[in-house]
């Protein structure tokens, strides 16, 4: 069986002492509501120490049905008055108490790998990372440019 999923992996800055409650948010409010609206997957959520990387930081990674889904799942985040989905208002206010940025790029696994449910699980050397900068607004040019990938 080989994947054709696509992943977001992300790299949160967590302000002050609050990376364990971000952690939780993203568990327990975020990937219920990305699973029923986006059918994308909680791949896993780790704390970053200080000998892996910056800190202090969380790194997530969401799983995505293939480009179409992540093509999905960017088109509601820049909708609604304050270029976000409107259903999604609180846990963005809630989320900002314990984050103050971060970056986040696409993974592509290699036709070969099987996906999170196969057992097998991701590795990293079996991945093509882009990375992804977009302007305010940009959100349609962006998912265009990753459906010709």
């Amino acid at each position: 069986m080989s994947n054709d999923r696509a992943y977001i992996h992300e790299f949160i800055d967590i302000r002050g002492a609050h990376r364990a409650n971000y952690m939780h948010h993203m568990a327990a409010n975020w990937s219920p509501m990305a699973q029923e609206d986006r059918e994308q997957s909680c791949f896993g959520i780790w704390a970053v120490v200080g000998t892996t990387g910056p800190w202090p930081q969380v790194c997530n990674i969401w799983e995505e049905p293939g480009l179409d889904g992540l093509a999905r799942s960017l088109t509601g985040e820049n909708v609604g008055q304050g270029l976000q989905d409107p259903k999604l208002e609180r846990w963005w206010k809630e989320a900002a108490e314990f984050r103050r940025g971060g970056f986040a790029r696409d993974l592509h696994a290699r036709g070969f790998l099987e996906h999170r449910n196969s057992g097998r699980g991701l590795h990293s050397r079996n991945c093509q990372g882009h990375p992804r900068h977009c302007r305010r607004g940009a959100g349609v040019g962006a998912i265009t440019c990753h459906r010709g990938l």
